[in-house]
């Protein structure tokens, strides 16, 4: 558990990566009586120098004489054990092994990470953590259910710490992570994201709330008004914003405690199609002792 106490002290200080993200600060290395030195080298016993620090009669030393402080790159490893920790809160509440929660959180980020990087098309961006490990942070302090819309914005602050540099109107994509800036992937292409309600053909070009954009009869792109109750729908065909597509007709979605394949299943008083409560629509992610959530970070105490 010691080991991770260093990250949790990151993540405190996470106000200070939005100014220096790319960098993590790792100690100077003041040496005491035992004469440790500076971030390069180990001084000797009273007051041998670092790599290119010089040590004081009393053994002190550091990457630079003055500052007592190097900088090294934030690494992957350093972010998935900030996000593990930033995690591990519910460590808490859950009544589990912290270190255990810290082991498979890590791992699980480190998969997210090489999944991430798979296509090729996106890199670890370090100045995109602290705004990930922010929110992560304050969603899982938090002691009332976490919401599908709150998981949904961390899920895209955390997916852009890995982002590509694809070029608006010039780069292929295959999400908006693979784009630069903060855009939208629209027909395989980077797009700048605009409203219109007509002609829809252009990457970027997005329908009004009710309508959604596919081809025409004439193969061209059109605004089309998405279907109300009992109409028609499929994955390419949707309901109104309000409604679910369940046995290819739309309908009113579900209440509390129902059961559902999805979040879009449910109604806004119960939104959360809970993993942990068998598929049942309820008020969000929570953790408590004994809770089925409890089980991917560090088990379920007894």
């Amino acid at each position: 558990m010691r080991r991770f106490l260093g990250c949790a002290s990151l993540i405190v200080a996470v106000a200070g990566l939005a100014a220096g993200c790319g960098r993590r600060s790792v100690s100077g290395g003041a040496a005491g009586s035992g004469g440790h030195a500076g971030a390069a080298g180990h001084a000797g016993s009273v007051g041998q120098a670092g790599s290119t620090g010089e040590a004081g009669s009393s053994g002190q030393a550091g990457s630079t004489a003055d500052a007592g402080e190097a900088s090294a790159p934030l690494t992957e490893a350093d972010f998935c054990a900030m996000k593990a920790a930033a995690e591990c809160q519910v460590a808490d509440r859950c009544v589990t092994d912290k270190d255990a929660c810290l082991t498979a959180r890590t791992k699980i980020c480190t998969m997210f990470a090489a999944q991430a990087k798979a296509s090729g098309k996106r890199m670890f961006v370090a100045d995109n953590v602290a705004v990930c490990i922010s929110k992560t942070q304050a969603l899982y302090a938090k002691t009332s259910p976490i919401t599908p819309a709150e998981l949904a914005d961390m899920s895209d602050a955390c997916q852009y710490v890995f982002q590509g540099n694809g070029r608006v109107n010039v780069d292929p994509c295959d999400n908006k992570f693979d784009c630069a800036d903060h855009v939208v992937c629209d027909k395989g292409f980077c797009a700048t994201p605009r409203t219109v309600t007509g002609a829809c053909g252009n990457p970027g070009d997005g329908c009004p709330t009710g309508n959604y954009c596919t081809q025409n009869v004439t193969l061209v792109y059109v605004c089309m008004p998405r279907g109300p109750s009992g109409a028609s729908c499929d994955s390419t065909t949707p309901c109104l914003e309000s409604l679910r597509c369940a046995g290819g007709i739309c309908t009113d979605r579900l209440p509390s405690a129902s059961a559902c394949t999805s979040s879009d299943d449910c109604a806004p008083a119960a939104p959360f199609c809970d993993p942990f409560a068998n598929n049942r629509c309820d008020a969000g992610l929570s953790f408590s002792v004994g809770s089925p959530s409890c089980a991917d970070y560090g088990g379920i105490a007894p």
